[in-house]
């Protein structure tokens, strides 16, 4: 199953690593400013989906899962009409995933300004994108992998530019010197 690498998928594993690493960071520093709560526990939620993306890009898991479905589905002689299940497979992905960046985008108005809270709601608004991106890779829909992998490469950019979001934000709320005292 492991399957040889690109220089980018270790560059993006990395990248994914250090963000891990300023996720944990962020959630050791909420856990010392305040007590366990709900919100403090999202940078390990986070920390936790870059660690198993990395893998997943290191071990090719994501590819093996795509060329696996490809077989089987030529193995039982539909391959041809395979666009019949991506298409709906890829709207739905794609109102599952704005539906969790409108979740998120309303986390972040319920959340005052200044507040490190906010913070986490842009991170979770940028894991959204990344898990939306991630379903739609492994779907692997024509249409949709022209968008992600023609001349602008929104597949990279969507890529590392959630995953950057993220890491910034983990890296601000690991700055963080006190805890307020409010809910939000």
């Amino acid at each position: 199953m492991l399957t040889y690498q690109s220089l980018f998928s270790f560059f993006a594993a990395a990248v994914y690593l250090l963000v891990a690493g300023l996720c944990a960071q962020a959630f050791f520093t909420g856990r010392r400013l305040d007590r366990i709560n709900r919100k403090s526990l999202w940078w390990a939620i986070f920390a936790l989906l870059f660690v198993l993306l990395a893998a997943l890009r290191l071990s090719g898991l994501e590819e093996y899962w795509r060329n696996e479905t490809r077989n089987l589905l030529r193995k039982d002689g539909i391959y041809e009409m395979r666009r019949d299940v991506q298409a709906p497979l890829s709207v739905i992905a794609i109102l599952c995933c704005t539906a969790l960046v409108a979740l998120a985008a309303r986390s972040h108005l319920r959340t005052r300004v200044g507040s490190p809270y906010r913070i986490i709601a842009y991170a979770r608004f940028a894991a959204a994108c990344l898990c939306g991106l991630v379903v739609l890779r492994v779907i692997s829909f024509h249409a949709i992998d022209t968008l992600l992998y023609g001349p602008l490469k929104l597949n990279w950019v969507i890529d590392l530019g959630a995953s950057l979001v993220i890491g910034l934000c983990a890296y601000r709320f690991g700055r963080i010197r006190q805890m307020p005292r409010t809910r939000h």
